[in-house]
């Protein structure tokens, strides 16, 4: 382990509030909104499409993915790669909505049963026929594989049955019509060959050579988070709305990858925040910021000392400027959070944004009255893994704003691939740490959050412990199409989750940030690395720029 010293202290925060590139600076109010921040000018992401290169190879200078395997999630940004190999039962419009995908339509037939009719003549890039034997297939692998991180996704789901080659049903225990087809639009609706992992044996041996129904198939060998291409295949089902020859994925720095892009080597690429300003005065960049949920929390595991005392966890709440630091961090383009839900998402709450609102005074109330005091000091370790300089920057903040209450917070540099192990104990890994400053990734779907980071068995949930009447809120909510009472429901699911700081503490959510050649179009929103997709991206033949500049 490295020990860490702090860099960016309270000095620097204070200084922060008299400059204007850290003022604050409204976002746009949805995820699909483009709008001009930060001095960055609109694009139209249609402008170019009539002269669309479909030959055009993108370069994209990340390859975010450990596992190709759906059923195994390993990074959540793997997605972005998934998404370009498979096709899953649902989409999702730039309205979060669902629609068809391989699945035409859905419906519950009865109390407990839901039956999807899929989309005929599809085939997976080996040539084996897409049918309900292989959604059969698919979803009970997803449920029963010893490897499969995402079964809990799925755990409604008791039994599949094939009606006929085109008609599918789910029996549903409880029933969540309100949830499983957003569900089915992500990892856990991706459709991968039969075939082709029946002929591996394994998880792993799959990995190496995957084969899915999507609109590009892997290109030779690929190198787990260093290299990844992918091409077009003649069978792709619905060739006419793809519009490039393929995607070649090649991890770069943040620091390289803004030159990366300067220079050509990259067409389009998911930027710091801090990039914004350097990349908006170029003429041949294109910049697009849209909100988005993904969350930056302070983890913290209930079931250690001290975050065991509810006291405890809220002092570190009043004691965190979250406008500040999301300014920080950000340059003025987040919004700050005070809980896990964005505002726009059924579970936000308005009243919740003044529970834990900045009060160092507070804070330092409820330290006393947890038994802490100026010679018997709350102390803890936290820990950041390697390489990761936003999290190291956001823990330096969080740990000099405690140092102000008097917390001593000893803030540590692990091995990145091992961090996750060491917090939340996957794979079987021993839970190491207690807290630590950390991403939550983007959801579509309310409940999958409530699923992964708050139950009992969430896969990154440390504690393992789950607060009394939360599932029977989210099933509640699932289990109903009535937007308003699913609403209703999972507000009162945040409520609880907030009141007990279960979790840890929400701190802002990230702005996504698209930066691309002005020879590229298609781009509809501003993205994180867990949230990116390439559909309708195209590049202009013999890479025009596109007069869209506004």
């Amino acid at each position: 382990m490295k020990r860490m010293h702090v860099t960016f202290g309270a000095a620097a925060l204070a200084a922060c509030l008299t400059v204007s590139a850290c003022s604050s600076k409204s976002s746009p109010s949805s995820s699909g909104e483009r709008d001009k921040v930060a001095g960055c000018p609109t694009a139209n992401p249609d402008a170019g499409k009539a002269d669309a290169d479909r030959s055009a190879i993108l370069h994209y200078g990340d390859a975010p993915a450990s596992s190709l395997d759906p059923i195994r999630q390993v990074e959540g940004s793997e997605i972005t790669v998934l998404h370009t190999i498979y096709d899953a039962l649902v989409k999702l419009d730039d309205t979060g909505k669902p629609v068809p995908e391989l699945a035409t339509s859905w419906k519950m037939i009865d109390d407990d049963t839901m039956e999807f009719k899929l989309r005929g003549g599809v085939k997976f890039q080996d040539g084996t026929a897409f049918d309900a034997d292989a959604v059969k297939f698919n979803i009970e692998r997803a449920k029963t594989d010893d490897t499969s991180t995402i079964k809990s996704l799925l755990a409604t789901v008791q039994k599949v049955r094939v009606v006929d080659p085109l008609t599918v049903q789910f029996d549903l225990q409880p029933p969540n019509p309100g949830a499983l087809p957003i569900t089915l639009a992500g990892r856990a609706g991706m459709m991968v060959s039969p075939t082709a992992v029946k002929k591996t044996g394994s998880s792993e041996a799959y990995n190496a050579h995957p084969v899915g129904a999507g609109p590009y198939r892997v290109d030779g060998d690929w190198h787990p988070v260093e290299s990844i291409k992918v091409r077009t295949w003649d069978g792709y089902w619905n060739a006419d709305n793809r519009l490039l020859g393929g995607i070649d994925f090649k991890r770069l720095s943040f620091d390289a990858s803004v030159g990366a892009l300067k220079s050509g080597d990259l067409d389009l690429q998911i930027v710091d925040t801090g990039e914004v300003a350097t990349l908006c005065g170029d003429d041949g960049m294109r910049v697009t910021i849209s909100p988005t949920n993904e969350l930056r929390m302070f983890v913290m595991n209930m079931a250690w000392a001290p975050f065991d005392n509810l006291k405890v966890r809220q002092a570190i709440a009043y004691a965190l400027d979250r406008k500040t630091l999301a300014s920080v961090m950000t340059n003025g383009l987040a919004e700050p959070a005070y809980q896990w839900f964005r505002e726009g998402q059924l579970p936000y709450d308005k009243s919740l944004d003044s529970q834990y609102n900045y009060d160092p005074e507070k804070a330092k109330k409820l330290l006393t009255e947890a038994g802490y005091t100026d010679t018997e000091k709350l102390s803890f370790r936290s820990e950041i893994g390697t390489g990761v300089a936003t999290y190291q920057r956001m823990g330096e903040i969080i740990q000099s704003e405690l140092a102000k209450v008097g917390i001593e917070m000893d803030l540590q540099l692990v091995d990145r691939n091992a961090m996750v192990g060491r917090l939340y104990g996957v794979g079987g890994a021993e839970i190491k740490v207690g807290s630590s400053p950390l991403a939550v990734a983007a959801v579509d779907q309310p409940s999958e959050r409530f699923i992964k980071y708050l139950y009992a068995d969430g896969t990154l949930n440390p504690s393992k412990k789950e607060l009394s009447g939360l599932k029977e809120l989210v099933e509640e909510a699932d289990g109903t199409e009535d937007e308003q009472k699913r609403a209703e429901l999972f507000q009162k699911a945040a409520k609880l989750v907030n009141d007990e700081l279960a979790g840890g503490i929400p701190l802002y959510f990230v702005p996504g940030v698209t930066a691309y050649a002005d020879y590229v179009g298609g781009v509809k929103v501003g993205a994180t690395r867990a949230d990116l997709k390439f559909d309708g991206v195209y590049i202009t033949k013999g890479k025009k720029p596109i007069s869209d500049r506004k």
